[in-house]
């Protein structure tokens, strides 16, 4: 899958872990906002995933909505059965 967003950030010290800051441009393309639970999973190769773990409300679902993206009709071709239009 090609990446909407891509930067390089340093790992930081916080606490006795590690923290990273995710810039205002890459939390606006994942839809993260201050508050919201992630998970993280890390693959044997060491890649590291954050995914947002929140449920949309329609007024979220509608917001990112992009008619250009998602939008249009697609005709699969002929009537197969007893369809009535």
């Amino acid at each position: 899958m090609p990446a909407v967003f891509k930067s390089e950030q340093i790992i930081k010290k916080w606490g006795n872990g590690l923290g990273i800051g995710i810039s205002a441009a890459a939390a606006k393309a994942a839809h993260l906002t201050p508050g919201v639970r992630v998970s993280i999973e890390v693959s044997e190769d060491g890649s590291l995933w954050v995914k947002s773990t929140a449920k949309l409300s329609l007024a979220q679902k509608l917001k990112l909505y992009d008619p250009e993206l998602h939008g249009g009709e697609v005709d699969t071709g002929g009537l197969l059965g007893k369809e009535r239009f």
